[in-house]
């Protein structure tokens, strides 16, 4: 399969857009020969978190000496890094020789009156192609949107199903309410799965205590985080007998995060996994997650954070509270269209004196840069538009002299590029961060 064979086959099933049914990827797993049952899953939905608590699980699972295969999506600061085993990501060989094959059943099934699968189905049919073939232990994978009808959920019954705190995002395509959107992603529970959640609105835990009856399952709830000591170097908390346990990742809401995936460990080791409290601190302590209240730069800092919707914002403000108190920053600002960008603006302008918007690159859902300037420039009276991420980066740099703090946050598709360009920054300056 050529290079241009593969880009004439992606944009054609990228013209699918979203499709929000198991109905083709069903058809494709059965045609590839159902690699999606050959190794046991643990399976994450939520709204906020999900990608911290998979990194979290994934590694206090290396840490135990299992092969344990991971998948989440978007893929964030490099094509193939949201599929690997261990801390091995998958590869682009690997990725080309299962294209192939899903080709090959996408034309088929389109021939016989089917539709062509979407990109997101594709990713996922070829992770699971991944871990079949090098026999994962155990697999820790992401829902993409929702639940019930994501393309993950054509798994087989999970060892543990795992929620993460639910709330408003996705409006109007997976429900109108929190318990509505609750009642889609509990669609991932099924026959012979423990479930385990974190903290949740009381509306939210009826909808999950009612999807375990339906399935005959029971709910457990991960013990609460205790005694958190918060630190920009290193954070330690006390959680269900286990004392100082610690995390290297930052933001106020990571010990929540990691307090869920030592519940999510508990239930693993009553299906059997040998996990000693050894690889559980080792894990937790050593697990990575980019672009999630990540320190690219000190003195002064440079912060860049996922907060694309109502309760990221409420934990990112909760985080540069704890952390930085009424401190100002430059402010760097990119959304989608359909978050409620307007929300996130209010409760985060007050830790900025001035803002840069920009429109996030290569985006269909990507909010004009104007927009959402017109609109903080309601709340805040220094705001600027940038062309790029790039002349983005550039104008913060000069506004801040290299003595203000800055914080690029917003959606998750852009801060890739962010990130790439403090690299190249800091290696022409020489400079250490």
């Amino acid at each position: 399969m050529t290079s241009s064979e593969e880009r004439d086959f992606l944009d054609s099933c990228r013209a699918q857009g979203s499709v929000m049914d198991l109905v083709a990827m069903r058809s494709l797993m059965e045609r590839l020969e159902a690699p999606e049952k050959d190794f046991p899953v643990v399976h994450i939905a939520g709204t906020n978190g999900k990608g911290s608590v998979l990194a979290y699980l994934r590694s206090i699972l290396k840490a135990a000496g299992y092969r344990c295969g991971y998948y989440f999506s978007p893929a964030v600061f490099a094509p193939g890094e949201q599929t690997g085993i261990g801390g091995r990501t998958m590869g682009t060989a690997k990725a080309g020789t299962y294209l192939e094959k899903i080709r090959d059943a996408a034309l088929e099934m389109k021939a016989e009156g089917g539709r062509l699968p979407t990109v997101f189905e594709i990713e996922t049919a070829r992770a699971f192609m991944y871990f079949s073939e090098m026999k994962a232990d155990i697999a820790v994978v992401e829902c993409g949107m929702g639940g019930r009808d994501d393309a993950t959920n054509v798994l087989p019954a999970p060892k543990v199903c795992v929620f993460t705190p639910i709330s408003a995002d996705h409006i109007g395509i997976l429900g109108n309410t929190p318990a509505e959107i609750a009642a889609v992603k509990a669609g991932i529970i099924k026959k012979g799965s423990r479930v385990v959640s974190g903290p949740q609105d009381k509306a939210v835990l009826e909808v999950l205590k009612k999807a375990c009856i339906d399935k005959g399952c029971s709910l457990e709830l991960a013990d609460e985080a205790k005694n958190i000591r918060y630190s920009l170097r290193e954070q330690s908390f006390d959680c269900g007998g286990y004392k100082a346990l610690k995390t290297g990742l930052k933001g106020v809401f990571q010990p929540v995060n990691a307090a869920l995936a030592v519940g999510c460990v508990k239930a693993l080791v009553k299906e059997g996994f040998d996990i000693p409290e050894k690889a559980i601190r080792q894990g937790l302590k050593e697990a990575e997650w980019p672009g999630r209240f990540e320190i690219l730069k000190k003195k002064p800092y440079m912060i860049i954070d996922g907060a694309h919707n109502e309760a990221a914002a409420y934990e990112l403000d909760a985080s540069m509270n704890e952390y930085f108190g009424d401190k100002k920053f430059i402010g760097v600002a990119g959304m989608l269209k359909d978050k409620d960008y307007r929300k996130v603006l209010e409760i985060m302008m007050p830790h900025f004196d001035q803002l840069i918007t920009l429109t996030p690159p290569d985006n269909a859902r990507a909010l004009p840069g104007l927009e959402l300037a017109e609109y903080a420039q309601t709340l805040i009276d220094r705001v600027t538009t940038a062309d790029s991420v790039e002349e983005a980066y550039e104008m913060a740099e000069l506004l801040s002299g290299g003595k203000e703090d800055i914080l690029a946050f917003g959606s998750l598709s852009w801060l890739g590029r962010w990130k790439t360009e403090a690299g190249k920054k800091d290696n022409k300056n020489g400079r250490r961060k």
